[in-house]
């Protein structure tokens, strides 16, 4: 009676692992392409010598072993966030376990100290990734393509231009979702994996010696040989982990456990294969240091295999730019970038989102990389500044937008404090303010106070609705808030409420449904009487205490670039008021 569901879960497993395969291991198990042929015949080559080859093996082996099978898979993977990775999930985890902490009052100032250095170090993370989400497709695509090259060297011309097709009809998929895509795609890696693993053995056949590359202590001969000059290996070591943080950030897509048995089911042992042949053939052949991936692979099937690795590093590519999505909807929600357009592409998995914006900027971002170096090996000397220049963009833009927000709080959290409830409703008592029927929601960003728009609209049209509901969507640093713990409703006094929305940092605010939870609750209001208020704010860069002039400047840009909040709270467009402000930071 227990053996179908339990077929069942099995059959799920499978599926969520051959998905995960497609999504999350493309970059990881495409790194063969390129890894070693950095290696020995890079920009800082290592003799093809013996001792070289089986101590730089031992190098990947080890490297795989400890950052991506222990680091990532056995203790990030551990510090989820209601099951949701990456490291602004990892990011809120921290910061809510640093402000829960009980400390007497002069721990308060160093608390805050400790979230801000969380908060810099999370940004800071998450620029890097960025960076390697630009360069990995690039570099990938075009070491696929230059197989070509090696087939049939008078096709050398064509690696660009093949490069730059294949690289847009990728961007060009992306509104299918990852879960469609990794529906495809999975399929195709695990014909890879198998393929490379064929290779990988028949490269091992030829030289059996090269097996004592995993023996640990061969890595150690190599830089006791080497000294300090063999920390430059490291360079392109780092090359067979690329994508490996990829792991943690599409965890909230597919779970823990299909990332897991894909791994030590199939991409970790064909990779394993795959460099130790190559290994072998560089034992037998040195010459064969000009693409020793191909090298490794009978000559008939260069051609097909050129085919399929392009389609792989396509794959490759699909792993960075469904966790630079995830990354990014996750700033968005937690404060720390401008707010963006996301478009649930799954009505099942709410991790499944595609941005178009950045879509297309991480498309040409990719091509202008291509055109500029046109071959892996230049991008693969580049690899060292390349994704920090990257990095430190966005790290500026990311960092600017949330200490912009800040002071934005700071300013309204001083307005609430001097023009309290209790003051507005004295105020109001000697009917100085008319009263009209229906309900009026004003936006605010702090649960206290009174919100700027209200007092100006009462300063300029001194009228005020006989139900008046002050909103606040606050983001939590969970993933998701059960709907049993959505919303705050407070009666405060003469038709004012105050109702607060808590959200996680996987969900989306949804102003009218918070409300229908309000009604609940006792609100009483009717959708066809209810107007919204917003404030459209004009930033002002003041001489005072708080960011560098230029940043104040880029911050207003940014603020006026950002998705409307019209959109973003999925407020009825036809009911809202947008009131314009100038607010002085």
């Amino acid at each position: 009676m227990n053996r179908p569901p339990q077929r069942r879960g099995r059959r799920q497993l499978g599926a969520a692992s051959l998905a995960a395969l497609g999504v999350v291991f493309g970059d990881l198990g495409t790194s063969p392409l390129y890894a070693l042929h950095e290696t020995f015949a890079g920009s800082h080559p290592v003799a093809p010598t013996r001792d070289n080859i089986l101590g730089v093996l031992s190098l990947f082996i080890w490297s795989l072993v400890v950052v991506v099978s222990g680091k990532y898979l056995a203790l990030l993977m551990r510090a989820d966030n209601r099951g949701e990775g990456g490291i602004f999930a990892l990011l809120a985890l921290t910061r809510a376990a640093a402000q829960k902490a009980r400390v007497d009052e002069r721990g308060q100032i160093r608390r805050k100290r400790i979230v801000r250095v969380i908060v810099f170090l999370g940004i800071a993370g998450a620029a890097l990734l960025y960076g390697d989400g630009v360069i990995t497709p690039a570099i990938s695509v075009l070491s696929a393509v230059e197989g070509l090259a090696v087939a049939a060297p008078q096709l050398h011309h064509w690696v660009v231009p093949l490069t730059v097709i294949v690289l847009v009809l990728l961007f060009y998929v992306q509104p299918f979702g990852s879960g469609r895509i990794g529906q495809v795609f999975g399929p195709v890696l695990a014909l890879w994996f198998v393929v490379i693993a064929a290779i990988g053995v028949r490269g091992i056949a030829q030289a059996p010696g090269v097996l004592r590359a995993f023996d640990p202590t061969q890595a150690v001969g190599y830089f006791v040989a080497h000294g300090w000059r063999g920390f430059t290996v490291l360079g392109a070591v780092v090359l067979c982990l690329t994508g490996g943080e990829a792991l943690y950030a599409d965890m909230g897509h597919f779970g823990r456990t299909p990332i897991r048995v894909a791994w030590f089911g199939l991409t970790f042992p064909c990779l394993l294969l795959n460099y130790l042949g190559q290994g072998g053939v560089l034992l037998t052949n040195a010459a064969a240091v000009e693409n020793p991936f191909y090298r490794a692979a009978p000559q008939w099937s260069l051609y097909p295999l050129v085919g399929l690795a392009t389609v792989a590093t396509v794959i490759a590519s699909q792993a960075l730019i469904t966790a630079v999505f995830s990354l990014t909807s996750q700033a968005v929600q937690l404060g720390l970038s401008p707010r963006l357009r996301i478009v649930h592409t799954s009505s099942h998995e709410i991790g499944q989102i595609y941005l178009p914006a950045l879509n297309w900027v991480l498309m040409l971002a990719c091509l202008a990389l291509v055109v500029g170096f046109r071959s892996s090996t230049r991008l693969a000397a580049a690899y060292g500044w390349i994704p920090l220049v990257i990095g430190a963009v966005v790290f500026l833009l990311l960092d600017t937008w949330y200490r912009g927000r800040q002071l934005l709080r700071l300013n309204e959290a001083s307005n609430s404090r001097s023009a309290g409830v209790e003051a507005l409703l004295a105020s109001l008592r000697d009917g100085s303010a008319a009263r009209v029927r229906g309900t009026a929601v004003y936006m605010h960003s702090v649960p206290r106070g009174v919100p700027r728009t209200l007092l100006h609209n009462l300063k300029h049209n001194r009228v005020l609705h006989e139900r008046v509901i002050f909103l606040t969507a606050v983001t939590e640093d969970v993933s998701f808030v059960p709907l049993a713990e959505r919303v705050e409703v407070t009666v405060l006094a003469e038709g004012f409420w105050r109702v607060v929305g808590h959200y996680g940092f996987r969900q989306e605010p949804d102003v009218p449904d918070i409300l229908e939870l309000a009604a609940a609750k006792g609100l009483e209001f009717r959708k066809d009487q209810t107007t919204y208020f917003l404030g459209h704010e004009t930033i002002i860069s003041a001489p005072k205490p708080g960011m560098a002039r230029w940043r104040e400047r880029l911050f207003g840009i940014m603020v006026r670039n950002a998705r409307p909040a019209t959109a973003y709270f999925r407020l009825p467009p036809n009911r809202v008021v947008e009131l314009g402000t100038q607010v002085e930071i």
